[in-house]
């Protein structure tokens, strides 16, 4: 279901801290703030 698809994405996303998903958009090209 949908519920279930955003709730695996935050599990996704628990995988990761701040600075790696800060480093990976900044590489991306991404502006950070």
């Amino acid at each position: 279901t949908y519920d279930d698809l955003w709730r695996a994405v935050g599990h996704v996303c628990d995988l990761f801290t701040d600075e790696e998903c800060y480093n990976f958009f900044k590489a991306a090209g991404c502006e950070t703030n």
